[in-house]
C-alpha cells in the first residue's frame, strides 16, 4: 500500500539530487551521493510502510472490538429439553462389561451428545414381565427392550407410538429393504400399517463344537449335511470317564429343556408342529414330535451322553458353570447368542456347526426370535423417544452390535459384515441359515410366556430332570398346554 509524500520530504529528495547534479562535474564523488539518496528514500519508504501497518492494525482492532461487543450482546438459547430425563427399561444388563451393557453405554453417550440436556436413565429390571404390566397399567412404560412374547399383544392394545414422522429425518433407515424381518415377526415391527417399533437382534439354534476335544479324540468337524444318528455317534465318541473312578466326566452333548426354543428345532426338523395353526391346540403328542422329543430325551436317559441334573450340580460345587467352556462338553445345542457370551473366553477352541438333519429327510428348517426397541404411546417427550428408539435400533448402533456378537443384528449389512465373520471359523453358517434354510419366526400369539412356562419350563422339564416318564410329561403338556390358550 503507498501513502502521499509530503512536501517537505520531496524538498528533501530534491535537494539531495539537486546537490548530486552540482557535484557531477565531480566523478569520484557521484557514488557516495548515491548512497545517501538510496539511504533517505529508504527510510521514507520504511517509514510510510509502518504508518500503513499501524493503520491496518487498528482497523482490525477495531472490527474485533465491534465482533466482540455483537456477541456479547447475542443470547445463547437454552436446549430445547433442558433437565429433561427420558428412561429405558430392560432385563438384561445395562452396566458393567457384558456385551449388552457396552452397547447400551454407547447409544446413551451417543444419544445424549445429540440432544443436549437430556439424561438417559437406564434401569435393569429382572421381573420384566411383571414390570410391563404395572408400568403399562399406570401409564409409566418406558422406551423398552421388548421379545415377541409379549410385544405383539400389546401393540394389539394401542401401548406403542407410531415411528412414521421421526423416520422421516432419518433416510438411513430403510426397514423393508436393509433388514431381515422373518416371516411371523411382522408385528414385531408394524401395526396397522404403521411403524411401531425398531428390530434390534435375532436369535436362532446352532450346534457348537469344542475342537479341542474333537482334536484330542481324533473326530473331524462334521459335514454340514450331517443327521441326528451321526450327531449320536460323535456324542458316544466324546462321553468319557477320563480319571477312571468309574464314573463320567466328559460329556459329548448338552442342552436345554426351558423354553420352546429348546424342543422346537428337533419337532420341526422331524416334521412336526408344537402349536395348531390358530393357536389353540397343543401338537407336542403328535407322532412326529413325539419322535423328536424321545430322540432328545434319549441322549440324556438312554445314551447317556448329556449330563444329568446330579452331574450339573456336581460340576458346579467344583466351581464349573459352563461345561462347554471348560472343555467337559462336545457339543452344545445352543443359540447365536454364545458366540459373543463366548468372547469371555479367550483360550476357548470352538466353531459352528449346522443343526443335523432328521435321518432321511433332506429339508431343514429353522426358527429365528426376534427383540425390538418401543416407545409408549403416551409418551411425554415422543419426539425424544421416538428418536432413541430409532437410535437403539439405527444402522450405525446395529453395526456396533454385530461387532460384538451380542446375538445376530437384523441390520444385513451387520449381519455379513459385522456378526458372521470369524471367529469362530465357520461364522459362515450363519450367513448360509438365511440362505439355505425355510426360515420362519417362533410362533407369536396372546399368552405365549404363560404357554411356554407351562408346557415346557413345567411338564416337559418334569421328564429331563427324571420326576416323571416321558409319556406322561406329553400328556400332561398337553392338557396343561390346552388350559392356558383356552384361558385366552
Amino acid at each position: 500500500m503507498s501513502r502521499k509524500v509530503t512536501r517537505r520530504e520531496l524538498l528533501r529528495v530534491s535537494a539531495l539530487v539537486g546537490a548530486g547534479a552540482l557535484l557531477a562535474a565531480c566523478q569520484p564523488k557521484i557514488v557516495e551521493v548515491e548512497k545517501v539518496v538510496t539511504k533517505e528514500v529508504e527510510k521514507i519508504v520504511k517509514e510510510t510502510v509502518e504508518v500503513e501497518k499501524e493503520k491496518i492494525v487498528e482497523k482490525e482492532v477495531t472490527k474485533v472490538v465491534e465482533v466482540e461487543k455483537v456477541v456479547k450482546e447475542i443470547v445463547i438459547p437454552a436446549p430445547k429439553y433442558e433437565g429433561v430425563t427420558i428412561r429405558f427399561m430392560s432385563s438384561y444388563p445395562i452396566t458393567g462389561t457384558h456385551p449388552r451393557a457396552e452397547f447400551m453405554q454407547r447409544v446413551k453417550e451417543l444419544f445424549e451428545a445429540k440432544h443436549p440436556g437430556v439424561t438417559v436413565e437406564m434401569e435393569r429390571v429382572p421381573d420384566i414381565d411383571v414390570r410391563w404390566k404395572t408400568e403399562t397399567a399406570a401409564r409409566t412404560l418406558p422406551v423398552m427392550l421388548w421379545d415377541a412374547n409379549m410385544f405383539c399383544e400389546m401393540a394389539e392394545q394401542g401401548v406403542f407410538l407410531e415411528l412414521d414422522d421421526r423416520l422421516e429425518d432419518h433416510p438411513e433407515v430403510n426397514l423393508e429393504k436393509d433388514y431381515v424381518i422373518p416371516g411371523g415377526a411382522e408385528c414385531m415391527v408394524y401395526h396397522q400399517g404403521k411403524v411401531v417399533a425398531m428390530p434390534y437382534i435375532l436369535s436362532g439354534p446352532v450346534m457348537l463344537c469344542n475342537m479341542d476335544l474333537f482334536d484330542r479324540n481324533g473326530i473331524e468337524r462334521p459335514p454340514d449335511d450331517w443327521t441326528w444318528n451321526d450327531l449320536l455317534d460323535i456324542c458316544k465318541e466324546l462321553t468319557q470317564d477320563t480319571t477312571g473312578d468309574g464314573r463320567i466326566d466328559q460329556w459329548g452333548f448338552n442342552g436345554g429343556t426351558t423354553w420352546d426354543e429348546n424342543f422346537t428345532q428337533w419337532i420341526w426338523t422331524a416334521g412336526g408342529e408344537i402349536i395348531s395353526e390358530d393357536h389353540k391346540h397343543t401338537l407336542v403328542d403328535s407322532p412326529e414330535a413325539k419322535a423328536a422329543i424321545q430322540f432328545y430325551y434319549d441322549l440324556r436317559f438312554k445314551h447317556n451322553v448329556w449330563p444329568r441334573g446330579e452331574d450339573t450340580e456336581t460340576m458346579s460345587v467344583a466351581g464349573i458353570t459352563n461345561p462347554f467352556a471348560a472343555g467337559k462338553v462336545g457339543i452344545q445345542c445352543s443359540n447365536w447368542g454364545a458366540i459373543g457370551a463366548f468372547k469371555a473366553f479367550p483360550d476357548l477352541n470352538y466353531d459352528l456347526l449346522h443343526f443335523p438333519k432328521f435321518p432321511g429327510n433332506d429339508k431343514r428348517y429353522h426358527w429365528i426370535f426376534m427383540q425390538n426397541f418401543a416407545a409408549p404411546s403416551w409418551s411425554e417427550y415422543p419426539e425424544l423417544d421416538a428418536d432413541l428408539v430409532i437410535e437403539l435400533g439405527g444402522p450405525s448402533s446395529q453395526r456396533y452390535a454385530g461387532r460384538l456378537k451380542i446375538q445376530c443384528p437384523s441390520y444385513k449389512k451387520a449381519i455379513e459384515e459385522d456378526f458372521a465373520t470369524p471367529p469362530p471359523e465357520n461364522a459362515r453358517v450363519i450367513l448360509e441359515i438365511f440362505a439355505q434354510y425355510e426360515v420362519n419366526h417362533l410362533p407369536i400369539f396372546t399368552g405365549k410366556t404363560e404357554w411356554c412356562v407351562t408346557v415346557f419350563g413345567g411338564e416337559l422339564t418334569k421328564a429331563f430332570i427324571g420326576e416323571v416318564d416321558l409319556d406322561t410329561a406329553i400328556k400332561e403338556a398337553v392338557l396343561a398346554g390346552d388350559r392356558v390358550l383356552a384361558s385366552y
